[in-house]
């Protein structure tokens, strides 16, 4: 029998990936997107696009089913700029609490909601789920968004609607028009790009869609961080020059330039009111060594990591298929 899932944030990174995937596992997807955003890539997938907000409840209920087998929350502000903060609030916060309340009323079965291991704060150099979670006290406004978010989830559990929380490390893979795709381009169009001093653990989206979709087919309840591979930041550098055949540079960037490219980046944007690439809250989780442990979701929910090198390959062969290069 056909289980029908709804995803919010489907015309995203990581919706297209899940919708992709739940398509082909044989779910019927209800993928809710903005009337702005583009669904180019989800028109290669059988979803039916429904227009929608998630902050506003009566556009979801519209949208969403009764009985829907399971509720895919992956929609979100990932914003780094503090010029979008109370946009960020709104969207990751109280959107977050809109969708589990129209899911609640619509008897969704399951919740599986996409949070990110910042949701911690970046106070310990290795996380864990038992880890203690700062980041409702972080300066950074991604950080504080995404633990809120968590809480409502997680007050929002009970017996019949049971919940889930994932939480990725930094994603790589296809579908990706910015993140270390941008990266890949740049170094491809021959950019010198600048390297943080700093490492971190990274995840292949496809994977981490699948991890979801495991979730919720065992209804499962609890909270999984989903990374993978650990490496520095110039290490990934480096194997984008490889797999792009590019030269790229042998070491990081001083961090007195990189703080300087920060804050001219905020200038300019303060004036342009385009929403910077590098700001200083972004540089403050790209200089941080933050090591993520997914041995829980291996073991619970089948979830199977990359290698760092096969991630930035399917990026890679998805650009060059889609002509983005």
């Amino acid at each position: 029998m056909s289980r029908t899932a709804f995803v919010t944030g489907a015309t995203g990174f990581l919706g297209v990936n899940l919708v992709e995937q739940l398509c082909a596992a044989g779910w019927q997807v209800i993928a809710l997107h903005r009337h702005t955003s583009s669904t180019t890539w989800l028109r290669a997938f059988p979803a039916r696009t429904v227009v929608g907000d998630i902050l506003d409840a009566r556009t979801l209920l519209a949208a969403m089913p009764a009985d829907v087998d399971a509720v895919f929350h992956t929609a979100a502000d990932l914003t780094t700029w503090r010029a979008r903060r109370e946009r960020q609030w709104r969207t990751n916060v109280e959107g977050t609490w809109r969708v589990l309340e129209v899911a609640q009323r619509r008897r969704a079965r399951a919740f599986v909601y996409t949070s990110a291991f910042t949701a911690y704060g970046l106070k310990a150099e290795e996380i864990h789920e038992d880890t203690p979670s700062a980041g409702r006290f972080s300066p950074r406004m991604i950080e504080r968004t995404k633990a809120e978010a968590e809480r409502a989830v997680r007050q929002a559990a009970h017996a019949r609607f049971p919940t889930a929380i994932l939480q990725p490390g930094h994603l790589i893979g296809r579908y990706d028009r910015a993140g270390y795709a941008g990266l890949m381009r740049d170094v491809h169009r021959g950019r010198w790009p600048y390297v943080p001093a700093g490492s971190a653990t990274f995840c292949h989206a496809a994977a981490v869609a699948r991890a979801h979709i495991a979730a919720a087919e065992r209804a499962a309840r609890g909270t999984w961080l989903l990374g993978g591979a650990d490496a520095t930041f110039a290490e990934v550098v480096r194997l984008i020059g490889l797999v792009t055949d590019r030269e790229v540079p042998g070491r990081p960037t001083a961090p007195w330039r990189l703080r300087l490219r920060a804050r001219l980046a905020v200038l300019r944007a303060s004036l342009s009111r385009h929403e910077p690439s590098l700001t200083p809250d972004r540089l403050g989780v790209l200089q941080k060594s933050v090591r993520i442990a997914s041995d829980r979701a291996e073991r619970d929910l089948g979830y199977e990591p990359a290698s760092l090198r096969a991630m930035l390959e399917d990026t890679w062969a998805w650009l060059r298929a889609e002509g983005l290069l």
